[in-house]
C-alpha cells in the first residue's frame, strides 16, 4: 500500500472510529477531567504468519479490531486503567514531538502506523523496517524506539491469532536502543597514564 492509499485508509478509520460517538459517551474522560482520546493504529504487509489489521479506539474507549485477510471482526472496550497508561506514555514518550516517519523502505517489508487525536492535537507515526538500523547504526533507534512502546502498548489490548504480532521484533529495537543510550551516557575510559621518564624519577 503506497503513502497516498495508507492515508487515505487512516482517514477513514478515523472516520469509523468517531461514528456513533457523542460527548455522552465521554465517561472515562470527564471522570479523569483530561481531553477525549482517540486511537488508529495499524501493521501491514505480507508476512509468514498471522495478517495484517487495524484498530480504531473512540473517546468512549471503544475498540474495533479488523483483519481484512481472513475477515475478522471484534469489538470490546479498553479499561480506564489501560487508556489512563496510554495517556501516560503519550506525554512520556513525547508522541507529538516525534517525527512523522521512521525506518527504511524494503521489498516486502511492513509498516506500523499510529494515528492519536488527544483533544485538538493530532498526530501520525509510521514505522517501516528498523532491523539494519539494530544491527548497524543503533543510535538511530533512539526516536523510533519511543513509538515503538506505544505500539506495543496497543498491541497489549488483543490477543487474535490471525493478527500479525511484531513484538518479537520490537523487542530487539527496544534493547538495541537501550543498549546503545547506556554505552553514550557512560563515563569515557581515561587514558593510561604515561610512564615517568628515567630522569624524572
Amino acid at each position: 500500500m503506497n503513502k497516498h492509499m495508507r492515508e487515505m485508509a487512516r482517514a477513514i478509520l478515523l472516520l469509523i472510529a468517531m461514528i456513533g460517538y457523542s460527548p455522552a459517551d465521554e465517561t472515562i474522560d470527564s471522570t479523569l477531567a483530561v481531553p477525549p482520546l482517540s486511537i488508529t493504529t495499524s501493521t501491514e504487509g505480507m508476512f509468514a504468519k498471522g495478517y495484517s489489521w487495524y484498530l480504531t479506539v473512540n473517546p468512549a474507549g471503544e475498540a474495533e479490531l479488523i483483519c481484512p485477510s481472513p475477515r475478522i471482526k471484534k469489538r470490546w472496550t479498553i479499561s480506564r486503567e489501560e487508556l489512563t497508561r496510554f495517556r501516560k506514555a503519550l506525554e512520556t514518550e513525547n508522541f507529538f514531538g516525534l517525527k512523522d516517519e521512521y525506518g527504511e523502505s524494503v521489498v516486502d517489508g511492513s509498516t506500523q502506523t499510529l494515528t492519536v487525536v488527544l483533544g485538538d492535537k493530532t498526530h501520525t507515526v509510521t514505522i517501516a523496517f528498523l532491523m539494519n538500523w539494530v544491527h548497524n547504526d543503533p543510535r538511530q533507534l533512539r526516536e523510533p524506539a519511543r513509538a515503538v512502546r506505544l505500539f506495543n502498548l496497543v498491541r497489549e489490548w488483543f490477543n487474535e491469532p490471525q493478527a500479525v504480532d511484531l513484538r518479537r521484533y520490537d523487542r530487539m529495537v527496544l534493547e538495541a536502543a537501550e543498549k546503545d543510550a547506556q554505552q553514550s551516557a557512560a563515563p569515557l575510559p581515561r587514558a593510561p597514564q604515561a610512564e615517568p621518564s628515567e630522569g624524572a624519577r
